[in-house]
């Protein structure tokens, strides 16, 4: 995994301020590389064949959200910083799913557009596909 690069004062201001709101908001605390690690960690769990059930998958998916977040409130050189840690896993990430028409979660096209919601593993097997089945994200064959 990439290191992220030295940060200035100003930028390390502003990424720690946009980890406590997060960390406020979900009552614990987050951190960077706790956040980059995680989304990491599922990627590599979706190229191995991801065991978890549909809750524990957009469980996941939320982790990318929260950096998506990061992103959006960074400012550009910061954004630009942060993007070389996470487009590597991105990548990998795209790479190892495939798109649907409908989100991982029922009323996800309303709350997050963003792209990987619309996304499952190329593998699928056991409780995960059975749950996106039932749930309708994917049709029955």
């Amino acid at each position: 995994m990439k290191k992220l690069q030295r940060l200035s004062s100003e930028e390390t201001k502003v990424l720690n301020a946009i980890l406590v709101r997060l960390s406020e908001r979900a009552q614990r605390t987050l951190t960077l590389n706790q956040l980059l690690q995680q989304w990491r960690n599922f990627v590599i769990q979706i190229e191995r064949g991801y065991r978890g059930s549909i809750y524990e998958y957009a469980n996941d998916l939320s982790v990318r959200d929260l950096l998506e977040e990061i992103l959006i409130e960074a400012t550009q050189v910061l954004r630009e910083k942060l993007t070389e840690l996470i487009q590597p896993w991105d990548e990998r990430f795209y790479s190892a799913t495939q798109k649907t028409q409908r989100p991982v979660l029922p009323g996800m096209a309303q709350e997050s557009p963003r792209s990987w919601w619309f996304r499952v593993p190329k593998n699928l097997s056991g409780e995960l596909e059975e749950d996106l089945r039932s749930a309708g994200v994917l049709e029955w064959s």
